[in-house]
C-alpha cells in the first residue's frame, strides 16, 4: 500500500530594490527625494516534492521491485549586480519639465524598465515533442536491452560466411584498383582518366573501412567477449539483472531586445539553456549462464532475421525499429521486476544588458555610469514514473551524423550502394 506525501523547503521571498534619489541642484527650498521600488516579485529558493511511499519497502528488497512516482521541482530566482545610473538635464530650471537637475539609479534599474511588474519567463524549452519523442525512445531502448549478452554469437555464426568472404577479399579490392587504373590510363583523356581515378580510391577506401567496421571489429569484439565469458564466474540460481539506457539532450535560445524610453536607450537579451538527462531502467530475475552471456538465447534467435536484414544497421540509425522488435520479444524464464524512466530537465535564463546604454535625447539629458543587475532564473523539474507502453516508433533524437565514425559509415555506405547499382556508369 502506498501513501502519498508532499514536502517544501526555501522560500522566494527577497525583494527585489530599485533606488533612485532626484536633486534639484538649482532651486531653493528644495532637498533631494529617494524613492525605494519594489518589484512584483521575489527573489530566493524553494523546493517542493511529491511521491508515494510504500510501507516498509526495505523489506520487498529482491523480492518486489519497488519504483513509484516522484515529483521534484527547484526555482531558484537571483539578481546578480547592481546598476550604478546618473542622469543629468542640460537646462535645468525651477519650473516646468526640466526642473530636475540630477536622478540618480542604483540597484535593479535593469530589472526596473523591463521586467518590472512580472517574473519574465525562460524561453523555449526543446522544440517540439523532442523530449516526449527522446523519452519514448529511451525507455523502448532499455527494454530491448533486457536480456542481453556481452556478445551475439548466434548473428556471428550465421554471418560467418559473408565475414570470412569479406575478410579473404582484399586482395581481390587491390587488384580490381590496379585494373581500374591501369583501364582508364590507357583508354581515356586527362581529365577524364582523373576522375576515373579517383572514383576508383574512392570505391576502395569505401569497401575496406566497411571490412575494418564490419568485417575485422566485430570479429574482434567476439573473441574479447569470449575471453570475459570465460573468466566471469556465473551463479546457478536466479539472480536481478537490470537493462539501462540514457540519454542527454541540450538546446539553447538566445533572443535579442532593444528598449527605449524618453531618457534611456539599450539592447537587452535573454539566454535559456535547456538540458535534459534521461534514465530507463527494467529488471528481472532470470538465470544467466555462459552460452546466454554470448547471445544463445531465444531474445537473440527470433532476433536474427532482423540483424540478418541487409542495411538494417542503417533503418535503425534514423528510426527505433529494431529496438521496438527486441522489446516486444517473450523472455522465457525471465521473473519480471519492474521499472521506469526519470526525467531530470533543468532550464536556466538570464536576462542581461550588453552594449552600454545612451540617452534617448542628450540635447536634454545626458547619461554617466552603467546598468551592472541582471536576473538568472533556474527552474528543475524531475520526474519518475512507469511508462505502460512497449512499442513506440520514433525517429531518433540524434543521427550522429556529427561523428566521425557515424558520418564517415554513412558516406561509404552511400558510395557502396550508388556503386552497386551503377549510377556512375556511362
Amino acid at each position: 500500500m502506498s501513501t502519498f506525501r508532499y514536502r517544501s523547503t526555501g522560500n522566494i521571498a527577497t525583494p527585489i530594490l530599485y533606488t533612485e534619489t532626484l536633486n534639484w541642484t538649482t532651486c531653493a527650498n528644495r532637498v533631494p527625494k529617494t524613492t525605494v521600488y519594489t518589484a512584483g516579485y521575489y527573489q530566493g529558493y524553494k523546493k517542493t516534492m511529491s511521491d508515494y511511499v510504500t510501507k516498509d519497502w526495505y523489506k520487498l528488497r529482491g523480492k518486489q521491485f519497488v519504483y513509484n512516482d516522484m515529483d521534484i521541482t527547484e526555482s531558484t530566482i537571483t539578481v546578480v549586480g547592481s546598476s550604478n545610473l546618473v542622469l543629468t538635464w542640460v537646462t535645468p530650471v525651477c519650473t516646468g519639465p526640466n526642473l530636475i537637475g540630477t536622478s540618480t539609479s542604483t540597484g535593479a534599474l535593469f530589472l526596473n524598465c523591463c521586467y518590472w511588474a512580472n517574473l519574465p519567463l525562460h524561453g523555449t524549452s526543446f522544440p517540439g515533442d523532442t523530449l516526449t519523442a527522446a523519452v519514448d525512445e529511451t525507455w523502448i531502448e532499455c527494454l530491448s536491452n533486457r536480456g542481453k549478452g556481452q556478445a551475439n554469437l548466434l548473428e556471428d555464426l550465421a554471418e560467418m560466411g559473408k565475414t570470412f568472404a569479406m575478410l579473404h577479399s582484399p586482395a581481390e579490392n587491390v587488384i580490381t584498383l590496379v585494373k581500374s587504373l591501369r583501364r582508364s590510363g590507357k583508354r581515356l583523356k586527362t581529365y577524364r582518366k582523373v576522375n576515373a581515378n579517383s572514383k576508383a580510391l574512392i570505391i576502395f577506401a569505401s569497401s575496406e573501412w566497411l571490412r575494418f567496421r564490419y568485417g575485422i571489429m566485430p570479429l574482434v569484439n567476439s573473441i574479447k567477449a569470449i575471453r570475459k565469458v570465460m573468466e566471469r564466474g556465473y551463479q546457478k540460481a536466479p539472480k536481478i539483472y537490470t537493462a539501462r539506457a540514457v540519454k542527454d539532450l541540450f538546446y539553447q535560445e538566445i533572443t535579442d531586445y532593444h528598449y527605449v524610453d524618453s531618457a534611456l536607450t539599450f539592447n537587452h537579451r535573454r539566454a535559456t539553456t535547456s538540458q535534459a538527462k534521461i534514465r530507463a531502467s527494467f529488471s528481472d530475475s532470470y538465470t544467466l549462464g555462459p552460452l546466454q552471456d554470448l547471445g544463445f538465447t531465444f531474445r537473440d534467435l527470433v532476433g536474427l532475421p532482423w540483424e540478418l536484414l541487409r542495411y538494417s544497421f542503417v533503418i535503425d540509425w534514423f528510426v527505433n525499429i529494431g529496438d521496438n522488435f527486441y522489446a516486444n520479444i517473450p523472455r522465457p524464464g525471465f521473473v519480471e521486476k519492474g521499472g521506469g524512466v526519470s526525467l531530470n530537465t533543468l532550464q536556466t535564463s538570464v536576462w542581461a544588458p550588453y552594449g552600454g546604454v545612451t540617452a534617448t535625447n542628450p540635447t536634454v539629458r545626458t547619461v554617466s555610469g552603467g546598468l551592472g543587475d541582471s536576473l538568472i532564473r533556474k527552474t528543475r523539474i524531475y520526474h519518475r514514473y512507469s511508462p505502460t507502453f512497449r512499442t513506440k516508433l520514433t525517429i531518433r533524437n540524434d543521427f550522429k551524423l556529427d561523428q566521425f565514425v557515424r558520418a564517415t559509415d554513412a558516406l561509404t555506405v552511400a558510395i557502396q550502394w550508388l556503386n552497386s547499382i551503377g549510377f556512375d556508369r556511362h
